[in-house]
């Protein structure tokens, strides 16, 4: 699929744009520890924002450090969030975290049992502020729409459209650019989405094509 430049950099502006004016205060946006930043995408996996923050500032206090979760006879993170498997990842980050905070380097996350590229490059991106290429659910769906991908299972590991991902993913401000992304996936191009304030409609392959069609 050929994709102009032209259209990647209206894409970039435009959410960019909607990103600076839309801004959500996560409080997981704010944290000042790897730990906790890396806890907060454990929990948000699959799990609703709205539902993880209350659960997240609950965590934090109880445990603001890894050994503070570690000496705690089973924590129960995720009883409200379901998913109890995540606790062990939690459990692994932890061990590594109470000897190692310097994990900076894609390599050194990747090597903690759970955690995964996404959740690798989330931590790199938005703690680090290290440019990196974010491929969720909500990535997926926005950038099928837009640019008139084939929404498939395929493409959370299609090399190309990682390619994609990466070259659409701004070296400046990548770090708003990957918070607006996510939240522009939750708010506008959601599973059922907003289309008639959706500021990328003009040059949306799914609004032009199969919702004006209509």
């Amino acid at each position: 699929m050929e994709i102009k430049y032209s259209d990647i950099l209206y894409f970039r502006r435009k959410l960019l744009k909607w990103g600076k004016e839309n801004k959500f205060n996560f409080v997981w946006r704010n944290v000042d520890n790897l730990w906790h930043a890396l806890v907060a995408e454990i929990m948000l996996q699959r799990t609703r924002s709205d539902v993880v923050e209350p659960e997240f500032i609950k965590f934090i206090n109880e445990y603001p450090t890894p050994h503070n979760y570690l000496i705690k006879e089973q924590p129960k993170t995720f009883k409200n969030l379901g998913l109890p498997g995540r606790e062990q990842i939690i459990k692994d980050i932890a061990e590594v975290l109470k000897d190692k905070q310097n994990l900076k380097e894609k390599r050194d996350l990747l090597s903690i049992k759970g955690v995964g590229n996404y959740t690798a490059a989330a931590v790199r991106s938005m703690y680090f502020n290290v440019r990196d290429t974010i491929v969720d659910g909500n990535v997926v769906r926005v950038y099928s729409r837009v640019f008139g991908f084939k929404r498939s299972p395929k493409l959370y590991t299609d090399k190309s459209f990682f390619e994609f991902a990466d070259r659409v993913t701004p070296k400046r401000n990548s770090r708003i650019f990957n918070y607006s992304l996510l939240d522009f996936g939750r708010e506008i191009c959601s599973p059922i989405p907003k289309c008639e304030i959706c500021p990328l409609k003009r040059k949306c392959h799914y609004f032009k094509n199969i919702i004006k069609v209509k």
